[in-house]
């Protein structure tokens, strides 16, 4: 036996787990979120759940389900994938999860967010005539289907995503062989941490933390927060202070989001805006323009403002609004106990910023609105921007009326605190958004990239757009036109274009990373660890864009990698190249707190150590103490500050096996307690009633006082009256056995065994 357990065999539990079970990889899936109130996204049972797969066809197939007794896994194609649909579901006890396949985008529009974004938190939530977008309805719903906000919801069952187009055929294919009986089931594991909302959830959280007999300490849920990315042109080292009123502000967004880990691209929710900043930040960078912006008569500065988590309630804006607010903001100093020079809302003189501004149809012409806020004074700014206007014949700016609200933007933060900052919004709708998959995973601008035409229209506008509004900056700040010829770099629009919404492994990625195995990084460093040279042969190899979902406060840093390649692109790019070696780039990094160094690979791919006022700041909603990570809670009660928080999950894995008929898994449970039963009472039977069947040898042995006498006559009659066959008597004289003997021996053993 020792043998065959040791022996090595080909029946391994893996192997035969391999054989029922089909194991399909899922990187995209819905899981839980919460607020201070509620919990947004999907849950799973903590066991799992398991139901038979149903490709959904028709509406035949949908009352099959809502009517059917068995659970199921319903498939549905990114074009069936909507409001109605998912209610739906929801509304039925019958579904266990839903895999959603890949098809595209749906041609009529789909948004993850509400119909009025933000609406909890913006500058107009008490306000009786804009409040809850009363006048203009921003993300409006498609007419199919009765609202947006799939991801504000909470769905009782996993939803996966599948992109992988080999396991879509795989399903496929068995799903149609197996449309009888044995039929085809999906088993899903996406267990949750977190629950109920963002208060009970962070108070577990810490209770575990803190209890002195948690051997293992559980967190249950962890705040959302990201990366704030700023530029300026202050002097740091100057012991003047700001002067009230002289801050230029360019600002926009770096996040959005979609129901599905790692599917948040944002083609026009963010990157059509980020791109454009940071085609004006080269072209106020260079040294000529640079040295004029610094060094100007009106002793103005700009400001570079890159805001991360606004999607969820401008988290990034509002904790840089609350900085200023409280005089704590945190810009770069000599030592941690020395006084920074202080930046407050007063020290802001204009607000520009970009929103969604993309393209989305092939033209010669882009318009553009001009938004601000009823009762703000910005016709300065708008002077500036329309008369620049005139000398693009592409683009065409549009004013909005004075009674229209604001969209959703980062200034927002800033006027709930000084409703009288002069700012500008500019977008490429008048009203409700033309982009119709804001915030979600479809929001890809592949219908621009996969067309040479489109992409090449796209390029001129943006290009454009970050020429005139280079100027428009420079002359609020130097009070001065900037030269015609000063246009932005087309290479580099191009770089970002294909880097941010086509392919991640790109040519621009490799010339603001590091040289491999070097490192020499100041001032705020995320540690993104050690860049990759990229080949000609790799960069052909196409890898997806990075999301720009904000994840969790202070996360690995590989969670947050599109923040650590838009920081490097910006320092590369506002940056001065030192012309020193690596050791002396330290040495300067060391001896320097008011820059950043990076050490980075540059054009020539050997390593140059550039030099800017890029620096980042960790963003965190001003409703969490920044220290413990426990809840404000005056702050949530008064409904000041949002309190989003993320759940912990453990691995998340998707299964499918074979299911056999109902009835034949009844009758094998039936069939198997009926044999239970029978043996069973054949088993009590016989331990009551064992003495009328096995008669002991040594009933008719004679017992004298402790000891018991056994004789050959005894014995021989034992054997006769047991066997009831004179054949089988055996004579006293033939066993030969001297009981007495072996009683005077003292061996102690049953004489009828000795």
């Amino acid at each position: 036996m020792f043998i065959l357990i040791n022996q090595p065999t080909g029946c391994h539990s893996g192997t035969v787990e391999k054989k029922i079970y089909h194991e399909i990889q899922v990187q995209n899936f819905c899981f839980l979120r919460f607020n201070a109130t509620n919990q947004i996204g999907c849950s799973d049972s903590k066991f799992g759940n398991e139901g038979l797969i149903k490709i959904i066809n028709n509406d035949n197939d949908m009352e099959e389900i809502k009517s059917g007794q068995s659970a199921y896994v319903p498939v549905i194609t990114s074009k069936q994938f909507n409001f109605t649909t998912l209610m739906a579901f929801k509304k039925s006890d019958h579904v266990a999860g839903v895999l959603v396949l890949d098809y595209g985008r749906p041609a009529s529009g789909f948004s993850s967010d509400r119909s009025c974004p933000n609406q909890m938190f913006d500058l107009y939530t008490n306000d009786d005539k804009y409040g809850f977008c009363r006048k203009i309805q921003w993300n409006k719903p498609n007419p199919q289907h009765y609202d947006n906000g799939l991801l504000y919801e909470h769905w009782p069952f996993p939803i996966f995503f599948l992109r992988n187009q080999t396991d879509i055929d795989w399903l496929l294919n068995k799903t149609a062989q197996h449309q009888d009986w044995p039929k085809l089931a999906a088993e899903f594991k996406a267990p949750m941490h977190g629950a109920v909302d963002s208060i009970t959830c962070t108070r577990r959280s810490i209770l575990s933390q803190d209890s002195w007999f948690s051997l293992m300490p559980i967190s249950f849920c962890e705040p959302l927060g990201g990366i704030n990315i700023y530029s300026h042109t202050f002097k740091l080292n100057d012991s003047d202070s700001l002067p009230d009123n002289s801050v230029v502000v360019l600002a926009t967004r770096l996040d959005t989001f979609s129901m599905f880990d790692g599917l948040a691209p944002g083609a026009d929710s963010v990157m059509s805006s980020l791109i454009t900043i940071i085609a004006i930040a080269e072209i106020l960078y260079r040294p000529d323009i640079q040295s004029k912006l610094i060094n100007n008569d009106n002793r103005r500065s700009l400001f570079i403002a890159l805001f991360d988590g606004e999607a969820f309630d401008y988290i990034g804006s509002s904790s840089a609004a609350f900085q200023m607010k409280e005089k704590i903001f945190p810009l770069p100093k000599k030592r941690s106990d020395e006084k920074s020079l202080q930046f407050d809302f007063s020290k802001i003189f204009q607000w520009i910023e970009f929103e969604q501004i993309g393209l989305h149809k092939i033209s010669e012409k882009l318009p553009l609105y001009l938004h601000k806020n009823p009762g703000t004074n910005s016709k300065q700014l708008i002077n500036i921007i329309q008369n620049e206007s005139n000398k693009f014949k592409d683009l065409q700016m549009n004013e909005t009326p004075d009674e229209m609200p604001l969209p959703p933007s980062s200034v927002q933060s800033f006027l709930k605190l000084r409703k009288d900052i002069e700012h500008i919004v500019i977008t490429n709708h008048r009203d409700e958004f033309i982009n119709k998959y804001y915030n979600s995973l479809f929001d890809d601008g592949s219908d621009m990239m996969n067309s040479i035409e489109f992409k090449k229209s796209y390029l001129d506008r943006i290009k454009s757009v970050a020429t005139l509004f280079a100027r428009v900056v420079y002359q609020s700040i130097t009070g001065q036109p900037l030269d015609l010829d000063k246009q932005a770099d087309e290479e580099l629009i191009s770089m970002l274009m294909e880097c941010l919404l086509h392919n991640s492994n790109c040519k621009l990625f490799s010339i603001i990373l590091q040289p491999s195995n070097i490192t020499a990084e100041s001032n705020n460093d995320d540690g993104d660890g050690n860049g990759t040279i990229y080949s000609d042969s790799n960069v052909k190899h196409i890898l997806p864009p990075y999301p720009s979902y904000v994840s969790v406060y202070q996360a690995d840093p590989r969670t947050k990698i599109l923040r650590q390649y838009i920081r490097r692109i910006l320092n590369y790019f506002t940056g001065e190249n030192m012309h020193v070696a690596f050791d002396k780039c330290v040495s300067m990094a060391n001896s320097d707190p008011y820059h950043t160094y990076l050490w980075q690979m540059g054009q020539s791919l050997l390593g140059e150590c550039v030099r800017s006022n890029v620096f980042t700041v960790d963003c965190v909603s001003p409703a969490f103490d920044g220290q413990t990570l426990d809840i404000r809670k005056s702050f949530v009660d008064h409904n000041e500050y949002a309190a989003w928080t993320e759940s912990k999950w453990d691995a998340v894995s998707l299964r499918i096996f074979v299911q056999p008929n109902p009835l034949q898994q009844y009758l094998i449970v039936i069939t198997g307690v009926v044999i239970s039963i029978v043996f069973v009472t054949l088993f009590v039977y016989f331990n009551r009633n064992y003495q009328y069947y096995f008669r002991p040898m040594n009933d008719t042995c004679q017992t004298t006082e402790n000891l018991p006498t056994c004789t050959a006559e005894n014995i021989t009659q034992t054997f006769h009256d047991t066997s009831g066959d004179n054949r089988n008597v055996v004579q006293s004289s033939e066993l030969n056995i001297d009981v007495n003997a072996i009683i005077d021996s003292g061996d102690n053993r049953d004489p009828t065994i000795a």
